[in-house]
């Protein structure tokens, strides 16, 4: 039977949060300032300037919401529209949009690229004060903005550092706690084996010689009509049966259980739901080959939410006779044909090692469907 699990984790970055509220106050006082001081502002034709300039605050703050779902269009909106507001005429507040702009680029690029776009801005500002601003010192307005933006890129890129950093302690924290788990299940899962050998060598054979004796006792014509002896002889019967019965239940539980280290993977991912499916059959008989699983489902689902950005991962781990098979779909990008990286590779590898076929395809959700197959306790030879 296939248990499905649905883990609702909408994480969020409470720094980053943080400052886009922050944004969204400077983007206000923006607004307030320019609405203020539109009349000052040369109109567009026949169109009245404060209406042009609301309009491009308005698309500004359009950009800023969709930046994070697009690749760089929320990022050239904002760029136009800014420097459209700027070419208006000058303005006390509207160059702090360029401030937001350069925490935006710190938070989506590398820094080297976040740096080169900032300095590019800040040289159409610069342009931007000569041509329109005549009544401001160009370099002293650059020099004031344009060290604000440095800041404030400073700031994100610390804020991005701090973020990666715990997310890779999160996940580090849950492959020892899966760690855990597992050897935990190993254990529990040698004390069943135990148990089962010991219940059926030493009480089977004893009670298995009882019974002997008992049937041997039977044949004496003295002991036949001893009630007595019959029961003993039920009960030896009845006792045995059980014995088979709790060995059986041992045995079929027999192998070391994924399901909860899995679950313990896919906690700290920055995914909004992941949904597990574990056979209750699907067990493995030796830690190499559960250690191996639990590796390919964390780089699955780390693949899935780092370079695939997908909202939807599905996992699901069966047995087929003696074959082990983990799959793991998501709805995210792929860039198709699929260059297996160093993850990707790595996981063809183990999976190999260990007798084992690994296979990555498009996922009907249009993500990475990577597919493992494993024979069951069977190793490459």
């Amino acid at each position: 039977m296939i248990r499905a699990m649905p883990l609702a984790q909408v994480k969020h970055s409470h720094s980053l949060d943080t400052l886009k509220i922050a944004a969204y106050i400077s983007w206000a006082a923006v607004f307030l300032g320019v609405w203020r001081g539109s009349s000052e502002l040369a109109p567009v034709g026949e169109i009245p300037a404060r209406s042009v300039a609301v309009a491009l605050m308005v698309t500004f703050l359009v950009g800023f919401l969709i930046v994070d779902r697009t690749k760089h269009a929320g990022l050239i909106v904002q760029l136009v529209s800014v420097f459209c507001l700027l070419m208006l005429g000058p303005s006390d507040t509207s160059p702090v949009l360029l401030i937001i702009i350069a925490a935006v680029i710190t938070a989506r690029y590398p820094p080297r690229t976040a740096a080169a776009v900032i300095v590019a801005e800040n040289v159409i500002f610069l342009t931007v004060i000569i041509l329109r601003w005549p009544q401001f010192n160009p370099w002293l307005m650059v020099s004031v903005y344009g060290g604000f933006q440095f800041f404030t890129a400073y700031a994100a890129h610390a804020v991005r550092r701090a973020d990666e950093s715990a997310d890779e302690l999160r996940q580090v924290n849950a492959h020892l706690m899966a760690t855990r788990i597992l050897l935990a299940e190993s254990a529990r899962d040698g004390e069943r084996l135990r148990l089962s050998r010991e219940l059926h060598d030493v009480s089977g054979h004893k009670l298995t010689a009882l019974k002997l004796n008992l049937a041997v006792l039977a044949k004496d014509p003295a002991l036949t009509q001893h009630r007595e002896l019959q029961t003993a002889r039920s009960l030896v019967d009845e006792l045995l049966n059980d014995i088979r019965g709790v060995v059986a239940q041992l045995r079929h539980h027999d192998g070391i259980d994924l399901k909860a280290a899995i679950i313990r993977l896919a906690e700290p991912l920055p995914i909004a739901k992941i949904h597990v499916h574990v056979d209750d059959a699907a067990r493995v008989d030796n830690t190499e080959q559960a250690a191996a699983l639990v590796r390919l489902a964390q780089e699955s689902l780390t693949n899935a939410a780092k370079h695939a950005s997908a909202q939807n991962v599905w996992l699901d781990l069966t047995r087929d006779q003696d074959q082990l098979q983990l799959v793991v779909e998501d709805d995210g990008r792929l860039i198709d044909p699929v260059r297996p990286g160093l993850g990707l590779t790595g996981m063809r590898e183990r999976v190999e090692a260990l007798g084992g076929k690994l296979e990555i395809s498009t996922a009907e959700a249009g993500g990475m469907r990577i597919c493992a197959r494993l024979p069951r306790g069977g190793l490459a030879t």
